[in-house]
Parts: C-alpha cells; sequence; structure tokens
C-alpha cells in the first residue's frame, strides 16, 4: 500500500534523466570537489577561491602519492615474506 507521499516520489524519480556510466565517474569527482570547496570557504571565508581550489587539488595528488608509496611498500614487504 502506498502513500500519497511514496506515489509522488516515485513520479519524481521517474522523470529524473538517468545519468550515462561513462558520465558518472566525471560528474561524482565535480560533485565531490564542489562539496569540498564548499566546506573549505566556510571554514576559510576570507581566502580567495582559486587558491582554495588550488590547495584541494595538491592535497588530493599528496593524497593519493602517499597511499601509492605505503601500497609499494607493502608490495615489498611481502616479497621479502615469500
Amino acid at each position: 500500500m502506498q502513500t500519497g507521499l511514496t506515489t509522488e516520489y516515485d513520479k519524481t524519480v521517474a522523470m529524473l534523466p538517468t545519468i550515462p556510466e561513462r558520465h558518472f565517474v566525471k560528474l561524482k569527482a565535480r560533485h565531490q570537489f564542489k562539496r569540498l570547496l564548499s566546506q573549505a570557504i566556510s571554514h576559510n571565508p576570507k581566502v580567495p577561491r582559486w587558491f582554495l581550489c588550488l590547495q584541494l587539488r595538491l592535497e588530493g595528488v599528496r593524497k593519493v602519492l602517499k597511499r601509492k608509496e605505503v601500497d609499494l611498500a607493502d608490495e615489498g614487504d611481502q616479497d621479502r615474506n615469500r
């Protein structure tokens, strides 16, 4: 048994366009970046937007590189244990 609200929700969801799989990751990354930028602006309202964008990009690159270093170190440990 569906309530009026559930029926309205189903109608609304049915009207939404589907996102093609090939666009999903790009759109998700853009959304996540905008969310992080919004938080950064809220915490640092006097810092220029361009600087916060640059800072977020560099933090992301640093995080990925650090993760790869850890992964490579783990692989080296596993090779030594064999």
